[in-house]
């Protein structure tokens, strides 16, 4: 059994296969990182998705075809898209392994070996395209790019994610946005998402703030958890805090509870106080609660 684990290893095509797999493992891993980081990414989702979508479909897919197609509209199971057998990419290590030893590898085994790649790679495109080509991702993914500067500078895109806003509300995020859109570039001089459209929250017209209900909104967005770790933490907190005897807590209640636990993490709740920009935050945003409310 060893001789023959020994010969078998030592065979070209043994080699070019775990060549292949090694390549692959290190391109889905850097897409995988998109999900790990503790950062916020969500508005480069869309372009970082698609982007790791386009490097496994250059393996086999039509380079025509790519330059003139979305990505997540190709059927990669069509086999016009695909391209010949002897032109598919296996990684250059492997492409190597098969340049030194073109002599003793049989035809109809590189052919065999071939077809499995391509197979390969239809299936794992199937699997990235289940995760992220339906419309309605891609669509609030790309709605989300609203959240980078650059894009609020350059007026991308013209409105901003009806699907997620309070009907009620629609219109007068709308007008907030093609303001912001025109006027920021005299008044906000940050690039990142967060201190950005915490720079227009406190953007005042006179007494009133400029742009209550939009900037109340995109801070909502970046409150999204980005990472799956982030994510798993803030499930594993809801699910300590709605316990048998609290499972009818209300969604306000519960995200009261959620923000009580995170501000008091690092310290002791008995000894725990305030700070003063917590307060003003807090007296800040009752007030413009107030001034909608009475505005309607």
């Amino acid at each position: 059994m060893a001789r023959r684990i020994l010969t078998e290893m030592k065979n070209p095509l043994t080699k070019m296969y775990l060549a292949l797999l090694s390549f692959i493992l290190n391109n889905v891993n850097k897409h995988n990182l998109e999900f790990q980081t503790e950062g916020y990414r969500m508005h480069k989702l869309k372009r970082a998705t698609k982007a790791g979508m386009k490097g496994i479909l250059s393996n086999f897919i039509r380079p025509d075809l790519l330059s003139v197609i979305n990505a997540y509209e190709i059927n990669v199971n069509d086999a016009t898209t695909h391209q010949p057998l002897d032109c598919i990419y296996f990684d250059a290590a492997a492409e190597r392994i098969l340049y030194e030893n073109a002599t003793t590898i049989a035809p109809d085994a590189l052919l065999t070996f071939q077809q499995n790649i391509l197979r390969f790679f239809v299936s794992l495109s199937n699997q990235m395209l289940m995760w992220f080509s339906s419309r309605d991702m891609q669509n609030n993914l790309g709605l989300l790019e609203a959240l980078d500067p650059t894009n609020v500078v350059e007026r991308r895109p013209r409105s901003i994610i009806p699907s997620l806003c309070d009907e009620k509300d629609f219109e007068e995020i709308i007008q907030e946005w093609r303001h912001l859109t025109v006027q920021c570039c005299s008044f906000i001089p940050y690039n990142e998402p967060e201190k950005f459209w915490f720079a227009v929250s406190q953007e005042k017209c006179g007494d009133e703030y400029r742009y209550p209900l939009l900037s109340s909104f995109m801070l909502c967005l970046l409150s999204l958890p980005h990472s799956s770790a982030s994510s798993e933490r803030i499930l594993s907190v809801f699910h300590n805090i709605k316990t048998k005897n609290r499972n009818c807590l209300k969604t306000s209640t519960l995200n009261a509870l959620t923000r009580s636990k995170t501000l008091i993490r690092n310290t002791d709740c008995t000894t725990w106080e305030p700070d003063e920009q917590l307060c003003k935050t807090l007296f800040e945003k009752r007030l413009i609660q107030h001034r909608i409310s009475s505005r309607r």
